[in-house]
C-alpha cells in the first residue's frame, strides 16, 4: 500500500471484439493486452505472507452484450484478457483497464489525475439494462488515455417501495452520455448494467484515470492504493499451503445451481481513512494461454477502512473457482 506517486499504473483500452450468444461458439473471446511500457520489479519477498504482484482490474465500454471479463497469465509486459458473453444475443465490446504495481514508476514522464465516486443503486432485471444516464465528474477530468473502471456494490437499503434487498450480479459498461463516440467526454460518462441472475439491486464504484497535461503535482498523487489477489484473503494461508487439511473449497457450482456464489474477505495492507473506492475482477492461475475460464461477476460488499467481502457469481455452465485481482483507492492521514 503506498501513494499514488509511488505506484506503478498503467491503464488503456481494447480493440472491440465480437461475441457470440451465450452457449454457442464464439462465446469467449481473447484479447492480448500490452503495457504501454514495462513494470518494474516487484518488492522482493513476501509481505504478509504473500508475494507482490500486478493487479489488473477490466470493465467493459459501449457494450451490446453482457461480457463478463477474466485476467490471466500477467507479467510485467502485458496480460492475456479473456471474457465470455453471458447474454443470449451477438454484439461487440471494448475494454478498459488499470494495472497497479506498488513499487515507484521509473518509465512514468505524466502526472495521472484520478475521479472517483460511488452510483447509487438501482432495480436490476434478468438480461435488461439499468441506465445511470449521467454520472458528471467535480471537475473535468482533461488529458489524454482516459478509462472508467466499475465494480458492483452493496449499499442497497432503504430499499425503494417494491424492490428486493438481493445485491443481484450485473455486468456493466461505460459509455458517453452524448451517445456513441469513440472518446469520452471530459465532464463524465454514462453506464448501463444488464443483470445475469435474478432480480435485485446494484450499484457501482467507479475510479477514472486519465495521463494529464498538467505540469505540477495533482493532488490526486497524494491518494493511497492498495492492490492484491484472492491468495491474500484471510484464509489464504491455509489456500496458499497446499499440504494444509482443511484449505477451503474455492470450486463454484455452474450459474444457477446452488453454490454458484463465493465470499471472501480481504483486508487492507493498513487502513484507509475513510471507506475506499473498491475495484475487482475474476483471474485464471491456469497457466494455459488458450484455456478459458472463471467468468465471475465480482462484487465490493460490506467495504469499511480496514477491508471488504469479495463476492463473486458464477456466469458460466460449467463450475468455477473463485479467483480474482484488487485494487483499492482512497486517502489516509495527510491525503489531498
Amino acid at each position: 500500500m503506498d501513494q499514488l506517486k509511488n505506484t506503478t499504473v498503467r491503464f488503456g483500452i481494447t480493440d472491440p471484439a465480437d461475441f457470440s450468444p451465450a452457449g454457442s461458439s464464439g462465446d469467449w473471446r481473447r484479447i492480448d493486452v500490452a503495457f504501454p511500457s514495462p513494470f518494474g520489479p516487484p518488492k522482493p519477498g513476501f509481505p504478509k505472507g504473500v508475494p507482490q504482484e500486478i493487479s489488473v482490474v477490466v470493465t467493459a465500454l459501449d457494450m451490446r452484450v453482457a461480457p463478463v471479463a477474466v485476467v490471466k497469465k500477467v507479467t510485467n509486459a502485458g496480460f492475456i484478457l479473456w471474457a465470455r458473453n453471458a447474454m443470449n444475443k451477438a454484439g461487440s465490446a471494448r475494454f478498459a483497464w488499470l494495472a497497479v504495481l506498488g513499487v515507484p514508476d521509473q518509465a512514468r514522464r505524466e502526472a495521472v489525475d484520478v475521479r472517483l465516486g460511488v452510483l447509487q443503486t438501482k432495480e436490476i432485471v434478468p438480461f435488461k439494462a439499468a441506465e445511470w444516464p449521467g454520472v458528471w465528474f467535480s471537475d473535468p477530468l482533461v488529458g489524454t488515455g482516459r478509462v472508467v473502471l466499475l465494480t458492483p456494490h452493496n449499499f442497497t437499503g432503504p430499499a425503494r417501495w417494491g424492490l428486493q434487498w438481493h445485491n443481484a450480479a450485473a455486468v456493466a459498461s461505460v459509455y458517453p452520455m452524448n451517445g456513441p463516440n469513440p472518446i469520452l467526454p471530459d465532464d463524465g460518462f454514462a453506464v448501463a448494467a444488464i443483470g445475469v441472475e435474478s432480480v435485485g439491486r446494484c450499484g457501482y464504484y467507479y475510479a477514472a484515470f486519465i495521463n494529464s497535461r498538467e505540469r505540477e503535482e495533482l493532488a490526486a498523487s497524494d491518494l493511497w492504493i492498495d492492490h492484491g489477489s484472492d491468495k491474500g484473503v484471510e484464509d489464504g494461508f491455509r489456500y496458499n499451503t497446499v499440504s494444509w487439511p482443511t484449505a477451503p473449497n474455492r470450486r463454484m457450482e455452474p450459474g444457477a445451481q446452488d453454490g454458484d456464489w463465493r465470499h471472501l474477505d480481504v483486508y487492507f495492507d493498513r487502513p484507509f481513512l475513510t471507506p475506499p473506492i473498491v475495484l475487482a475482477t475474476a483471474r485464471d492461475s491456469n497457466g494455459d494461454p488458450k484455456i478459458h475460464q472463471n467468468p465471475l461477476v465480482t462484487i465490493a460488499q460490506n467495504v469499511s477502512p480496514y477491508g471488504f467481502t469479495l463476492s463473486a457469481r458464477n456466469t458460466d455452465t460449467v463450475d468455477a473457482t473463485a479467483e480474482f485481482f484488487w485494487v483499492a483507492i482512497g486517502c489516509r492521514a495527510g491525503c489531498g
